[in-house]
């Protein structure tokens, strides 16, 4: 018997300019962020960072790198969907200490998501895996004997400007922070579809996201309004 392992995964890869990185990490300083730290027994065990407060969570935004973020994403729909948009629903800051890391997970409810590194590091690299499920999946529980082959293996280091753009639902997660004496910095967020998916008689789906630009507006503009 022959197996030929097939997949259309593609995970890509952008860099920034240095100069906008910078920006962002001086924008980062002067936001009121609030830190959330997860459990070793929970999928993550590192830092997630919003804006607002712990009791209303608010996703990070700055124009000038979502505009690029923006542009990556055109690329990619060019290259993968017909020029479907895709729209950034979701983001987030993440930092890692030392001994901290992330357990293999993915993002549901999203088709692409998108790692920026903020900070460049020897260790702490990010690991992608790729596992067909498709037959484990449609047999249920009568095929939870069957063993997955692992397709493949893709590991990203920490590098500042770097931004890994992947499909959503690949198993992806953070190596063991080792470094004594720096922080690991990164910026993430989810997408979706957004606007006519299909315009046939049989199949209108006309989709609108509730995207990360518009929650921090409505979040600058309360702010603004509490302080009048």
């Amino acid at each position: 018997m022959k197996t030929i392992p097939l997949t259309s995964y593609n995970i890509y890869e952008f860099e920034c300019d240095d100069e906008l990185t910078n920006k962002i990490l001086d924008d980062i300083k002067q936001q009121q962020i609030v830190w959330e730290t997860a459990s070793p027994n929970d999928d993550v065990y590192n830092y997630s960072g919003y804006l607002g407060s712990a009791d209303s969570l608010v996703p990070y935004y700055h124009h000038e790198l979502f505009n690029w973020f923006d542009d990556c994403l055109k690329t990619i729909s060019k290259n993968q969907f017909d020029n479907i948009k895709l729209t950034i629903c979701d983001s987030w800051l993440t930092k890692s200490n030392l001994g901290q890391y992330a357990n293999m997970h993915n993002h549901t409810a999203s088709i692409y998501s998108g790692l920026f590194y903020l900070s460049t590091h020897n260790t702490a690299e990010t690991i992608f895996e790729y596992k067909d499920v498709t037959i484990k999946n449609l047999l249920g529980s009568v095929g939870s004997h069957i063993k997955l082959n692992k397709v493949d293996t893709f590991v990203s280091k920490p590098e500042k400007n770097k931004l890994i753009i992947f499909p959503s639902d690949i198993l992806h997660g953070v190596r063991i922070n080792k470094d004594v004496r720096q922080t690991r910095h990164t910026l993430a967020f989810n997408t979706f579809y957004d606007g006519i998916i299909s315009s046939m008689k049989t199949g209108i789906l006309d989709i609108k996201v509730n995207s990360v630009k518009d929650r921090y507006e409505a979040y600058i503009n309360k702010k603004n309004n509490e302080t009048m």
